[in-house]
């Protein structure tokens, strides 16, 4: 079967085969390496789906078939094809060895692709273990921020921070009082992350004392200044 996977052929034939591979337990990273760099957009992105399933940083990282495989998955998030970037920002999200480089990818895809809904759900989804890296990534990147896509996604980027973490809370702060953003904007970001706190067990009264004294400043002036609070 394997012989059927080169860059000649019917793409369908190659379908079959990959997966009668797969279900053979007989695939192997090179196979998939094969497909990854296929001509046909359906290809690439059904062997990214495929390498969901080899995806352990061992098997990814021990060999030089492993870091191919690993090095085209973050290429293809910039594919022209738009179900590829879609399937390869989902397959990201089993990238758990380098979280800061994963953020940058996923940030990347976020800002070109600002106003794919899918894209940004997508990249959500793969963010679980780089949250609070790019949430930071996308708060210096001024024209980002100006997006009307840009609250909704940053509110749920806090949460998610703020229900995993309240480690990061002086970087979060420090940040959003350098930003340029609408003060809607930076105050559905301290509510998600307030929200994210609550919800892994802290109470309100706790989260709020988590932030230092300049930090609840900075929130009570913006909160008087947007809010009748």
């Amino acid at each position: 079967c394997s012989s059927d996977l080169g860059q000649k052929g019917n793409p369908l034939e190659k379908l079959h085969a990959i997966y009668a591979l797969e279900g053979l337990k007989q695939n192997n990273l090179e196979n998939i390496l094969r497909i990854l760099n296929d001509n046909d957009p359906g290809l690439r992105e059904h062997g990214l789906q495929l390498a969901s399933n080899h995806l352990q940083p061992q098997t990814l990282l021990g060999s030089p078939s492993g870091k191919a495989v690993r090095s085209k998955v973050l290429a293809l998030a910039k594919d022209d094809n738009p179900k590829v970037r879609f399937q390869a920002i989902i397959t990201l999200g089993g990238f758990n060895d380098n979280p800061s480089e994963i953020a940058e990818h996923l940030s990347k895809a976020l800002i070109s692709d600002t106003s794919d809904g899918w894209i940004r759900q997508a990249s959500l989804s793969s963010s679980v273990a780089c949250t609070q890296e790019l949430l930071l990534i996308l708060l210096k990147n001024d024209p980002y921020l100006q997006s009307p896509f840009a609250k909704e996604t940053l509110r749920q980027l806090a949460y998610q921070s703020g229900k995993s973490s309240s480690n990061n809370i002086p970087n979060l702060v420090a940040l959003m009082d350098k930003a340029s953003f609408p003060r809607d904007t930076a105050w559905a970001i301290l509510s998600g992350f307030a929200e994210g706190r609550q919800k892994s067990g802290t109470s309100f009264g706790k989260a709020s004392s988590e932030l230092k004294l300049e930090q609840k400043k900075w929130v009570e002036k913006q909160g008087r200044e947007s809010f009748a609070l």
